[in-house]
């Protein structure tokens, strides 16, 4: 199926980097967040001990290393407003193996382990290779008949590591750049995660991220708010003249339906086709709209499907 998808975007001009943000809604249920840095090379002049900090782009000029950093809040209703937030940890055993002929085999397999994050502390996560695992979210009371939650699932794309000491300098104006994401308990307190104030005044910010974490609530069974850190190491080269490429540059996020539809909505798209083979031939059924439907929207006729049934080899060019 051709993979059609609606894309809201907006750019944001900060100083010399164009920041285009997009929000992408994909027949399947997913909706991805994206953001893409382009715009002019933030430049300095060249001397020797600017080595250290970025690469000489031009004769005199230097660019030097920085980390672009977004922040992004996701209000998640999940079949209501009474939400969990669950990570499938996959986990490793090992165990005998009574079929092998050597003494003392044994084998191992990954294995599945569920874990609720019950307060704002278990739920503001860094990221570690060591502990693999899947975050969903979901309402207890909605579930399918082989008892499995309607849930959305957390996919990040963008992961980066703050670099900056925590509580060092202007630090914790960004707090919230400490984790790869976060859950806290819905309050109209905590609107946004920082204020364009809070870099001049870190000791009593405006806005101070941390401290939805540190007043630890509960968030089990409650109206949950998802926010997610995207960003990415930048060390300019020469192809970032004389515009930044947005390849390379494009951290993003998705929420995924997960054991939340029957099936792939997106079968229910004019584009979908199923094929299976059937009496030794071969069964097509398109999805959506009918062959006498008057909408204008549907895809044009192609030969494709006879092509298939009458076993003519296709050459693409």
């Amino acid at each position: 199926m051709v993979n059609v998808f609606l894309v809201l975007r907006t750019i944001v001009t900060v100083v010399n980097y164009d920041y285009v943000l997009d929000f992408r809604f994909y027949q399947n249920g997913v909706v991805e967040v994206k953001s893409m840095s382009t715009g002019y090379a933030l430049t300095n002049a060249f001397s020797e001990m600017e080595k250290k900090y970025g690469f000489q782009l031009h004769e005199n000029i230097v660019a030097s290393f920085h980390t672009h950093m977004f922040h992004f809040k996701a209000d998640l209703d999940v079949k209501g407003q009474s939400n969990r937030y669950e990570t499938i940890d996959i986990k490793t055993e090992t165990t005998p193996n009574e079929f092998s002929r050597k003494i003392n085999s044994t084998y191992s397999q990954g294995y599945l382990e569920k874990s609720i994050k019950r307060t704002e502390k278990e739920a503001a996560y860094k990221f570690n290779f060591e502990t693999p695992k899947y975050h969903i979210f979901y309402n207890n009371k909605t579930r399918d008949t082989y008892g499995n939650p309607s849930a959305y699932r957390l996919i990040h794309n963008g992961m980066v590591k703050q670099i900056i000491p925590e509580g060092h300098n202007k630090e914790p104006a960004i707090s919230w750049a400490r984790y790869q994401h976060a859950v806290t308990k819905r309050k109209d307190t905590e609107a946004h995660s920082s204020s364009m104030y809070s870099m001049f005044d870190t000791d009593n910010q405006v806005v101070n991220f941390q401290g939805y974490i540190d007043d630890d609530e509960n968030i089990t069974d409650e109206d949950l708010v998802l926010w997610v850190t995207l960003g990415v190491h930048h060390i300019p080269h020469k192809e970032d003249l004389p515009l930044t490429t947005t390849t390379g540059l494009s951290p993003s996020f998705l929420l995924q339906p997960y054991n939340y539809f029957p099936e792939d909505p997106a079968m229910a798209s004019p584009n979908a086709v199923r094929i299976e083979p059937k009496d030794s031939g071969v069964y097509i059924e398109r999805y959506g709209i009918p062959d006498e439907s008057k909408n204008t929207c549907v895809p044009r006729k192609t030969n494709f499907e006879n092509k298939i049934k009458s076993k003519t080899t296709l050459i693409f060019e």
